[in-house]
C-alpha cells in the first residue's frame, strides 16, 4: 500500500467536512437574509394597515373593505 491510498480515505474525510461546514455557513447566511426581509415585510404589512386604517377614518364608510388582504396586491 503507498502513502497516497493510505491518506486518501483521510482527505476525502477532510473534503467532506470542509463543504459540511461550507453549507452551514451559507445556511446561517440564508437564514439571516430570510430574517431581515421577513422582518421587512411585517413592518410594511404594518404600516399598510396603519395607513388603510387612517384612510377608512377619513373617508367613512365609502372607503372599500378588505377581503383577506385581496385589494393589497
Amino acid at each position: 500500500m503507498d502513502l497516497l491510498s493510505t491518506m486518501c480515505p483521510e482527505l476525502v474525510r477532510i473534503k467532506g467536512t470542509l463543504k459540511q461546514e461550507d453549507l452551514n455557513m451559507e445556511r446561517k447566511a440564508i437564514m439571516k437574509q430570510w430574517a431581515k426581509r421577513e422582518e421587512q415585510i411585517d413592518r410594511v404589512m404594518g404600516a399598510t394597515a396603519g395607513m388603510y386604517g387612517n384612510l377608512q377614518g377619513i373617508e367613512g364608510l365609502g372607503f372599500p373593505a378588505l377581503e383577506d388582504g385581496a385589494a393589497l396586491k
